[in-house]
């Protein structure tokens, strides 16, 4: 062995072993600097990814803001609305019958001896059981309860529904309405006022609320268009059994042989939709809208009237409470299926719900599937048969 290299390993052995150590530690310092480099490389480009997700759904957000606003220039308001009523309330405050509502009033009471009955009550004597507000510059009886002693406060708070008129006025013109489920004339009288249509044909089961309904119809000047008919509307000509509430809007019709017990129950008249109209003698071509409210009974109403589902100029709002649907014994799904046979397309009047405006009424089962629940959540449809080019 030579000199040098003697001298190569004497030099290698003399040197400190701690110096290989640090040199060691240094290189994994290196190792994780540079690993450290690739994940912050990583991060900092999905970031990027992210934020630029982030943007473009801002960006998405925005341009549906923007759309809304102008929309909402576009569409109908509900104020608009309420803002015209009492103006053309004082209109028809002044105005005199004319021969052809005379007509068809009196051809009404000889067919509705509840009608008759109703108009012959003095107002000392409904005062006795109902008592008199005014909303939105117009004159209503509403029903007395003593469980309910702020009623008048809240009925005037409930107001008219003036958005669901809004909503609906695409298809809801026209010379005759339906209203079924009337109520004390919420939904009749305003429409009438409004211009919306000529004849209201209304059905209402309770005999508090029918009373009021006649009145309202009355002190509003509206007879010989707004026709109330003391009626439940079913799936079967005959009698019905109704279970009332302390609610105005809260009764509804029992199922065949049910009878709670502790409660209070009044049996009343029923038709089927189509035997109903036919009863009335109303022109079916003049019929353009049909409102149906009945607490979960809409399902069976519809059973029964393919006479006026076969008529394809007919829209109708239709309110889906699943919890009613099934405590009346006809669930949702059964008014789906009637729906989607002889309608073409929907619209849910809920605001918040998801999806365009108009669908195709295939759609109509997998979009009202977020309604009731542990929610109880409802809403109302407007269904129709759109014609094809």
């Amino acid at each position: 062995m030579s000199f040098i290299s003697l001298l190569k390993r004497w030099l290698r052995n003399r040197r400190p072993r701690h110096l290989y150590a640090r040199i060691r530690d240094y290189r994994r310092q290196l190792s994780n600097s540079r690993q450290a480099v690739r994940r912050w490389k990583t991060e900092y480009l999905g970031q990027r990814s992210l934020n630029k997700q982030l943007r473009a759904r801002i960006s998405s957000l925005k341009f549906q803001r923007d759309r809304a606003r102008q929309h909402k220039k576009r569409v109908l308001h509900p104020v608009i609305l309420r803002q015209m009523l009492r103006n053309r309330a004082a209109t028809f405050s002044r105005r005199s019958t004319d021969s052809s509502s005379q007509e068809r009033e009196k051809a009404f009471t000889e067919v509705s001896a509840s009608y008759a009955a109703a108009t012959a009550i003095e107002r000392m004597e409904l005062a006795t059981r109902a008592e008199q507000i005014y909303i939105a510059g117009l004159s209503w009886w509403i029903p007395q309860a003593t469980t309910q002693p702020n009623r008048t406060l809240r009925a005037q708070a409930q107001g008219l529904p003036f958005r669901l008129i809004a909503q609906t006025r695409e298809v809801a013109l026209g010379t005759v309405m339906l209203d079924i489920g009337a109520n004390i004339g919420r939904t009749s009288i305003p429409r009438v006022i409004l211009g919306d249509f000529q004849q209201i044909y209304a059905a209402e089961p309770d005999p508090a609320n029918y009373e009021c309904l006649v009145h309202n119809v009355m002190e509003n000047n509206l007879r010989g268009r707004i026709f109330p008919d003391h009626a439940a509307i079913g799936n079967s000509d005959g009698e019905t059994v109704l279970m009332r509430s302390k609610y105005i809007g809260g009764h509804r019709i029992l199922p065949e042989g049910s009878r709670p017990k502790h409660r209070q129950l009044v049996t009343v008249p029923r038709y089927t939709l189509d035997s109903w109209v036919r009863r009335l003698s109303i022109n079916v071509d003049e019929i353009t809208f049909v409102k149906v409210d009945t607490q979960g009974w809409e399902t069976h109403i519809l059973s029964q009237a393919t006479g006026l589902l076969e008529r394809h100029h007919i829209a109708w709002q239709l309110e889906i409470d699943p919890k009613h649907l099934q405590s009346s014994g006809a669930p949702l799904s059964r008014l789906v299926e009637i729906l989607v046979r002889h309608m073409t397309h929907f619209i849910d009047l809920n605001s918040a719900a998801p999806g365009s405006r108009s669908r195709t009424i295939s759609e109509l089962d997998s979009a009202l599937a977020y309604v009731g629940g542990a929610t109880g959540t409802k809403t109302d449809i407007l269904v129709y048969h759109a014609s094809v080019d």
